[in-house]
């Protein structure tokens, strides 16, 4: 016959047991949620994304009984990270085309970011349409004079000829691509919040049990 006998305060045990098990599911659950938070931020900032989008991401932690602790990340901008988590397609509206600027292309005008609608022609001389079998269609403008820096020599831009320039005929042209024209662009995915959210539920066992494995050797 094999007998076995507790020697000790069972109950006394198994009440220390409990609060340290409570203690590591709290302190694990909580580090999990911090660590998660942190992590989506850094993955933010390595997408070349702004450090005011990755302070939207937030944590709150829920103690609760300690055994039932849980913890949220969210964020104060789910419409743009939604966007950012997925690879979309963006159609034109109301058209054939979206149009892309190439660099050629000024940016803002007037206070206004330029685009084929509202064009500054008096400025930068009249976007002509020119289509290309097989190949994305092109706005131009004919005729611009380069710009050229003088500290580098390179060109800073293009503008139309001046009355006593076209009348000359000798000032050199050039025809500038100021945009692409496309029926749709796919947009990439440039953050997996998801990944991040997976990677830490499967780490929360491992870190309530080093905190509990800690709590121990304490006690």
């Amino acid at each position: 016959m094999i007998g076995a006998k507790f020697e000790g305060d069972l109950p006394r045990y198994m009440k220390q047991v409990g609060e340290t098990y409570a203690f590591a599911t709290e302190r694990g659950t909580r580090t999990a949620t911090t660590r998660a938070k942190q992590l989506i931020r850094a993955q933010i900032a390595g997408a070349g994304l702004s450090r005011r989008l990755g302070n939207t991401w937030r944590d709150k932690f829920y103690k609760n009984d300690r055994v039932n602790a849980r913890g949220f990340v969210f964020t104060r901008a789910p419409d743009i990270i939604k966007g950012l988590a997925a690879s979309t397609v963006i159609r034109a509206a109301g058209g054939r085309y979206l149009a892309l600027p190439t660099a050629a292309a000024p940016k803002v005008f007037a206070g206004k970011k330029v685009t084929p609608t509202n064009w500054p022609e008096g400025r930068f001389g009249k976007l002509e349409f020119v289509p290309r079998p097989g190949k994305p269609p092109l706005l131009v403008v004919k005729d611009l004079k380069a710009s050229y820096s003088r500290a580098d020599g390179r060109v800073r831009g293009f503008r139309p000829l001046t009355a006593r320039q076209r009348a000359s005929g000798r000032t050199p042209t050039a025809t500038v691509i100021m945009f692409v024209l496309v029926p749709n662009v796919r947009t990439r995915k440039r953050i997996d919040p998801r990944a991040i959210e997976r990677a830490a539920r499967k780490a929360l066992p491992d870190l309530i049990a080093a905190e509990f494995a800690v709590r121990r050797r304490r006690t």
